[in-house]
């Protein structure tokens, strides 16, 4: 994260101050001059080795002011070139902007990893080299806008090699001697391993550790966003299916036999299922159960569809499996007796 950076009226108050007190020592002198010539009535040369005093004094002072200053200058000309270098090895990326958000300056230990020519970012628009989403360009936007820091702001880089990062962005605004807004000033750090990391867990909560197909949880989530975005005239329909004797398989040929069964499966549909799979060395037949619901004809929430799903796959499996049943509520079941 960058430090805020704060308008430097600091050093204009101080040459202010430095410059008060030496119009207030020459004052002091001239009045005491004064009072010492007008109570001793000295002569003209007096007062003119007087005002040339005042007046050595006053170059003096002005020397000494601007060899402070100078000194100063060379001082902050150092510790900004030190810094630069420091921010090389200390930031993943760092950048400064002038007021229309072209860079300026740019630097840090990854920035040869994505821009070996550093010729190619300075002089563009910082929004044309890195990647936001709508989400993460909204916050950024929001933020110059209101002329105001902003901090975490995820954004992709692509290395030379094809490698994806995911950078935090963070910046605050840069201030001008007057205190002047005059462009940004940020940093980025590389959070590629955090990101990643919660990719895999997010995968691991969605997913079947053993056969890698989506989970239970991931299907609700999927048919509750299904459901909520489907018209008034449209069907969502759900498949509940069940293997047939699946369980000799497992207990005979074991679940690491079961599990590639299933991997199979998943990526057929019901009609394939009358030839034989090959797993390994075995050749295996099955057949499926099938039961089916539809919102919102027979449900309107996914637990709903679900349990109707079960339902008519109970039924299908009590018919003699292999087959189909479409669930049925009690006046369909009224309406097809009679």
């Amino acid at each position: 994260m960058s430090s805020a950076a704060s308008p430097p009226n600091k050093k204009n108050h101080l040459r202010f101050s430095v410059a008060l007190m030496a119009v207030g020592f020459l004052g002091i002198i001239a009045l005491a001059f004064l009072a010492f010539a007008s109570v001793h009535e000295l002569s003209r040369q007096f007062l003119l080795l007087e005002s040339a005093i005042i007046l050595v004094v006053t170059l003096g002072l002005l020397i000494l002011v601007a060899r402070h200053d100078k000194k100063t200058e060379e001082a902050e000309a150092i510790a900004e070139s030190q810094l630069s270098h420091l921010a090389d090895f200390a930031t993943d990326l760092y950048w400064e902007t002038d007021l229309e958000g072209h860079v300026i300056a740019a630097g840090g230990r990854l920035m040869k990893t994505f821009f070996p020519d550093i010729n190619h970012v300075v002089g563009r628009h910082y929004m044309s080299v890195i990647k936001l989403d709508d989400t993460e360009r909204e916050k950024m936007l929001n933020a110059l806008q209101a002329i105001k820091p902003y901090s975490d702001i995820l954004s992709v880089f692509h290395a030379t090699d094809g490698r994806r990062f995911y950078i935090s962005l963070s910046a605050t605004p840069r201030y001008s001697k007057s205190g002047a807004v005059i462009g940004y000033l940020g940093v980025g750090t590389n959070v590629t391993r955090r990101i990643e990391a919660q990719g895999r867990l997010k995968h691991m909560a969605e997913h079947d550790m053993l056969t890698g197909l989506a989970n239970r949880y991931s299907f609700q989530n999927r048919i509750e966003k299904d459901i909520a975005e489907s018209a008034e005239d449209e069907n969502i329909a759900i498949l509940a299916i069940d293997l047939d004797n699946f369980k000799s398989i497992n207990d005979t040929f074991g679940h690491q036999t079961g599990d590639a069964l299933l991997n199979l499966v998943a990526a057929r549909i019901v009609s394939s299922l009358s030839r034989p799979f090959r797993v390994g060395g075995l050749e295996l037949k099955c057949s499926a159960s099938v039961g089916v619901a539809c919102a919102p004809l027979h449900a309107e929430s996914t637990q709903g569809l679900l349990k109707c799903a079960d339902l008519a796959l109970y039924e299908a499996k009590g018919s003699g499996r292999s087959c189909y049943r479409l669930f049925q509520t009690p006046e369909t079941r009224r309406a097809a007796v009679n």
